[in-house]
């Protein structure tokens, strides 16, 4: 593989509620910028694939632990993180997206120790301004 590849996901695994219109968009979003920064080399070598999956969860379960993994072998980052449900089930389109946003940058100051070399800060500004392009053309 000759580029970043960078996957966003949610999954809900919810008893009490469904996620709204307003939270899958948001994960649309940013699912929609992560793609459009998909761009060869242009952050470094030492990561090829990031995947994250964000975790929508109202009740405790030991199927969806969260982790955060870098693997160097394979130039891959795989986390699954929880995101806190009542914040998002309180929050407007807006604010879900830069919930989303904030969980991709955590994961990523997560692993930067780990990949040398990697440009975590560019990433993170060009998705930004991806975020901002997304959320423009479903305005």
């Amino acid at each position: 593989m000759n580029k970043t590849a960078f996957f966003f996901s949610a999954t809900e695994d919810l008893k009490l509620y469904s996620a709204s219109e307003k939270n899958r968009n948001a994960m649309y979003a940013m699912y929609q910028a992560c793609k459009a920064i998909n761009r060869p080399d242009r952050y470094g070598s030492s990561i090829r694939t990031i995947m994250i999956t964000a975790v929508l969860q109202d009740y405790a379960s030991k199927f969806h632990r969260p982790y955060v993994r870098y693997t160097p072998d394979d130039k891959t980052v795989d986390a699954k993180v929880k995101v806190d449900l009542e914040q998002v089930l309180k929050s407007g389109f807006l604010e879900t997206v830069a919930i989303y946003e904030d969980t991709i940058a955590q994961v990523l100051d997560q692993v930067r120790d780990q990949a040398p070399g990697f440009d975590f800060e560019g990433l993170k500004r060009d998705l930004h301004r991806a975020i901002q392009e997304e959320i423009g053309i479903l305005d």
